[in-house]
């Protein structure tokens, strides 16, 4: 599925020239003429060289500084930018990215059974790895989920298809799920008791977790106290197991705590009240890393109120590298409206949108705050929550920071400096430098003046084996390029090849197909197209159109076609078809009447 081809594709834009072949042990490559930015924040390197043997850079920086050896395979990457891989250092992969894997949101298990979801999930894993790489995510840290996943990270460490994982495993709590702890899944254990906590570090350590996660929810007024005896119980146990300390921690008072009992990553932020400069300084004196989960509740009430509204969303994801199952699930929000809880009825999914607006103000402020008080910030999703999907959602993250007001270069070094360092990984990853694990990406424009830039990512390469973008994406590319008339070609032949997945591939998302006759109502987005062009599954062979004239005109291509391998007897006049295409997709198509010329 992933390419480990010796000599990578002209196709997606990058010459490479193969010198003399190296063994597949010892295999090396020269990337030549980029822009480096080597995710420390150090001034850019122009013209740059580096050059990775196996699994390892060798050597970072200048053509004086970097000789390429005989043997190299060669990758030009003049006029590219070369980073690190970015870090996501909070996701779920116990999670799906919609409801089916989190049924405390919306109780679809009729349809959906939850240990099926679980069980599908542990069995693979590796359509989510296949998203972050086409995201440019090469390393994750899963912050909490099924004991299932504290081995992933040992599966994949050496697997250049696949991110590095470390994982926390089962989450610490006083407040459970016991809809998400089915059939032993253990997503939740207790802390309800100083021995209850204990013990559940114990648990863990057992397992062979290295972190633990404190799902801690702002207790009620008379159970604080208790419950700070616990944590602080907790926090000395997991001292004693030399476990990192992770907490989940969204209201004032409990961050201030956390930081003083000595958590090493604060998640998500606080929410109830705006910070202090008291717990600023304690973040900053105790060296707390802070991943503050942006755009996860807001996707949360998104997901609400597409159901609600029957409205789906669509995914932020140009490479298309969400994976089928999650995007088909996504689009078909009919299936969970008769699930929806009760509070959550039309007028309240448009309050709730309405809303959305005026947290993430408070949220951007808040983030501002954390920023000038100099807290190493670590980009972070909550991957697997509904619509914050694996991979995709890293974009969505980098964006809102960037519309914070935080200037793209610093979010270059939080997404993937200061993220390898909340997982513990800095030494390995994270940075260019020679001796680190060759994990990098090839940027077709600078993300240090625009983090949308990585949007133009172009090539992965993960332990030193490359991948390109058309290798990783779950899409179909269209046509070869993005021109008009190229789109609109593709589209007939597959078209006349009856490949209904080709056909959608040079469609855009929220297309439209308009009949000018008004004897058809519009048909709207990929699966209303899909339904209605099923029929190319089941025609017979040879059926199909030919174009007559073809006239283009900027974005508009105009065809006449003619109707092929009909069935003897039928009649069938030739059409006018009017694509209207932008940025390598039909974005509208319209058919006059049969008689216009």
């Amino acid at each position: 599925m992933l390419s480990t081809n010796r000599i990578i594709l002209i196709a997606f834009g990058l010459a490479v020239v193969s010198c003399h072949a190296a063994s597949e042990d010892t295999r090396q490559l020269a990337l030549l003429g980029g822009t480096i930015l080597d995710g420390t924040g150090a001034p850019e390197v122009t013209n740059g060289v580096v050059i990775v043997n196996g699994d390892r850079i060798s050597c970072i920086g200048s053509s004086a500084d970097c000789a390429v050896p005989t043997r190299a395979e060669i990758i030009d990457v003049t006029g590219k930018w070369v980073t690190p891989g970015l870090v996501d250092s909070h996701v779920h992969f116990s999670q799906t990215g919609w409801f089916d894997g989190r049924p405390d949101g919306i109780d679809a298990t009729e349809v959906f059974p939850y240990v099926g979801v679980a069980s599908k999930l542990r069995e693979q894993p590796e359509r989510f790895y296949r998203s972050y790489l086409c995201s440019g995510v090469t390393a994750v840290y899963d912050v909490g989920g099924h004991q299932w996943t504290l081995s992933l990270g040992t599966n994949t460490e050496n697997d250049a298809d696949a991110p590095h994982i470390r994982a926390a495993g089962s989450l610490v709590t006083h407040a459970g799920l016991d809809i998400l702890n089915a059939d032993g899944l253990n997503t939740f254990l207790p802390m309800s008791t100083v021995a209850e906590g204990r013990e559940s570090v114990r648990k863990l350590s057992d397992w062979g977790s290295t972190a633990i996660k404190v799902w801690w929810i702002k207790p009620a007024d008379d159970e604080a106290k208790t419950l700070d005896e616990v944590y602080l119980a907790v926090a000395d146990e997991a001292r004693a197991r030399n476990l990192d300390l992770i907490v989940h921690v969204t209201t004032l008072r409990e961050a201030k705590l956390a930081v003083g009992a000595g958590a090493q990553l604060l998640v998500h932020g606080v929410l109830d009240d705006p910070v202090d400069e008291e717990f600023l300084r304690a973040v900053v004196e105790n060296d707390v890393v802070y991943t503050p989960t942006l755009v996860v509740s807001s996707n949360w009430w998104r997901a609400l109120a597409s159901v609600a509204l029957n409205t789906p969303n669509q995914a932020n994801d140009p490479n298309s590298c969400v994976d089928p199952d999650t995007a088909r699930k996504i689009a078909d929000t009919s299936i969970l409206a008769p699930y929806l809880p009760e509070y959550m009825s039309t007028e309240q999914a448009e309050k709730m949108l309405e809303y959305v607006s005026e947290y993430e103000e408070f949220l951007k402020s808040e983030l501002l705050k954390v920023h000038a008080a100099g807290i190493t910030i670590a980009t972070g999703t909550d991957a697997g929550n509904p619509l914050t999907l694996h991979g995709a959602s890293m974009m969505d993250e980098m964006l809102f920071m960037q519309d914070a007001g935080i200037p793209a270069a610093e979010i270059l070094v939080m997404s993937t400096q200061n993220g390898a360092r909340a997982m513990g990984r800095l030494e390995d990853f994270g940075t260019l430098a020679p001796g680190k694990i060759a994990d990098l990406l090839v940027l077709g424009a600078d993300p240090s003046v625009d983090v949308a830039n990585f949007k133009k990512l172009e090539m992965v390469v993960r332990a030193g084996q490359p991948h390109s973008i058309a290798d990783l994406s779950y899409g179909r590319r269209c046509a070869a390029s993005d021109e008009p008339g190229d789109v609109v070609q593709a589209q007939v032949e597959a078209y006349n090849d009856h490949d209904l997945d080709g056909f959608l591939a040079c469609y855009a998302d929220d297309a439209a197909i308009h009949d000018l006759t008004g004897k058809q109502p519009v048909i709207r987005g990929q699966s209303d197209i899909r339904e209605t062009y099923t029929f190319l599954e089941h025609i017979p062979e040879g059926a199909g159109v030919e174009i007559i004239d073809r006239i283009i005109s900027d974005s508009i291509v105009v065809d006449m076609e003619r109707f092929v391998g009909i069935p003897e007897g039928a009649v069938m006049p030739d059409a006018v078809a009017v694509y209207e295409v932008r940025d390598g997709k039909i974005q509208s198509v319209w058919f006059p009447p049969a008689d216009v010329n």
